[in-house]
């Protein structure tokens, strides 16, 4: 997680905080903290932040570089993937001035949390609909994996673990990279695991969609309730630059405007980022693949 600490304070420094009009000159500090209060949350609770690789970007562009090493040519190459901010428009958070003034008014500093957790919310949903739309253009597909017994949770736990340690290990069989990695799984399967309090061995306690960890890999659940399918990549917080996605924070920031039919102010969340998958990920050693659970 110290990556991703260190990203969130650059982020926090390049946000801008703009939201002042019409809260006492007394509150203005607040609005630095709403920010700052939300920005922290979201490395808790999106998936975004918990299975990328977390690197910030100090301007709307960038490149991200790797080694990439041919066992049956023994030569390396050094390969690019350019990184662009996206240009998103501020999202309507449905919250009025009026609204942030009265939760300040009567409950001081502890309407913060409220404020920043609906702000967190929004956030974080974006994240997780942008990451799981690309994750299903990038990865890999492989093939459908059939539970024996749906209805067993030992059974389904088991044969899902053994389908992810497969294709963990394939990946890493040419050029070993790290045995570290993720599974998002879709909620039935993952209903599974929750069933079974005692197979995570691994006692990190983490908040947002994780489920545990065993082995080298977290288990994680997919957000959306139609989803069959099952994504699986690496991702190391010990060995940077072996994640199959790298997540880039450029900007958070909370604006308001005036509707003009009705003359409220609303607050508006503007969240720019950037998602790129990993220079790693060649042809025939794709580092993020996907399965359908059957």
């Amino acid at each position: 997680m110290n990556n991703i600490q260190s990203a969130l304070e650059i982020l926090k420094s390049n946000s801008i905080t703009p939201l002042t009009e019409g809260i006492a000159s007394t509150d203005i500090s607040t609005t630095d903290e709403i920010v700052s209060r939300v920005i922290s949350q979201k490395g808790i609770d999106s998936l975004a932040y918990q299975i990328c690789d977390v690197q910030p970007l100090h301007g709307p562009t960038g490149a991200v570089f790797a080694l990439n090493y041919d066992s049956t040519t023994s030569k390396s190459t050094l390969d690019r993937a350019n990184v662009t901010v996206s240009e998103d428009t501020p999202v309507n958070t449905n919250f009025t001035q009026e609204a942030l003034q009265d939760l300040l008014s009567q409950f001081g500093k502890g309407g913060l949390g409220f404020i920043s957790s609906i702000f967190s919310g929004i956030s974080s949903n974006d994240e997780n609909t942008k990451l799981l739309a690309n994750m299903t253009t990038w990865a890999k597909n492989e093939l459908t994996l059939t539970l024996t017994a749906p209805g067993n949770a030992e059974t389904t736990s088991f044969e899902v673990t053994q389908k992810v340690s497969e294709l963990v290990l394939d990946m890493n069989s040419k050029t070993f990279r790290t045995l570290d990695s993720f599974v998002v799984l879709p909620q039935k399967a993952a209903a599974s695991f929750m069933a079974l309090g005692s197979y995570f061995t691994d006692d990190a306690i983490e908040a947002g969609l994780f489920l545990g960890k065993k082995g080298k890999t977290k288990f994680y659940v997919n957000p959306d309730p139609l989803s069959t399918e099952a994504f699986v990549g690496l991702h190391s917080e010990h060995k940077l630059g072996c994640s199959s996605i790298i997540m880039s924070p450029y900007q958070h920031t909370i604006q308001q405007a005036v509707n003009q039919d009705t003359g409220n102010i609303y607050m508006y969340n503007f969240n720019r980022y950037a998602m790129t998958l990993s220079p790693l990920n060649k042809v025939n050693n794709e580092i993020l693949r996907k399965f359908t659970i059957a």
